[in-house]
């Protein structure tokens, strides 16, 4: 075979490789849809935005539901909920307008995984926020049914020691992450 065909194979072997790992594996049911960030400072500095993110609900291509989190547009595993806890809401007489707020934990290892990668870092331990909310609200008479979210976390990456003068002197860098994601459903 000449080398432009040989190329051209593997061209083709090569784009068709990398279109079949572009296809998620994941995906919500009647989930939300809408803008996510990613954000860290300090030494896992990193900010990667997700346009048509969804959230909700995570099923994997078994339909097994493997719980609640976020995906990119195309079915990419971001982040997965660790914890949630419901503690307030609102629901009206009329039955029309009702709001639920938690608090939660998306401090995962889907979660650090991102991180890592975004930020070029390794995590060496990580603490959620306890002001980490979720709220979910709608109104049928304004037709509105949106999810909101912002988490936080501090993180440390390995402790590094310096030697000076025959002392050893150690330590971590921290770094703040955050998630935000506010959505609708379509």
């Amino acid at each position: 075979m000449n080398k432009v065909k040989m190329m051209t194979l593997a061209f083709t072997v090569s784009l068709l490789a990398s279109g079949a790992e572009a296809v998620g594996v994941y995906h919500t049911v009647n989930g939300y849809i809408g803008k996510a960030v990613f954000q860290a400072t300090g030494a896992c500095k990193s900010r990667v935005v997700y346009e048509n993110a969804q959230f909700g609900t995570v099923y994997n291509s078994s339909d097994v539901n493997i719980g609640t989190g976020l995906l990119s547009a195309d079915g990419q595993l971001l982040s997965l909920q660790a914890k949630a806890l419901k503690v307030s809401y609102f629901q009206a007489s009329s039955g029309m307008k009702y709001s639920d707020t938690y608090v939660i934990d998306f401090l995962s290892s889907s979660t650090r995984s991102l991180f890592e990668s975004n930020g070029g870092c390794t995590i060496e331990e990580a603490f959620s926020n306890t002001v980490s909310k979720l709220v979910y609200a709608a109104d049928s008479n304004k037709n509105k049914n949106k999810v909101t979210m912002k988490y936080s976390f501090i993180g440390f990456v390995p402790m590094e020691v310096v030697v000076k003068g025959g002392d050893n002197y150690g330590n971590s860098k921290a770094f703040t992450g955050s998630i935000s994601f506010s959505g609708s459903k379509l």
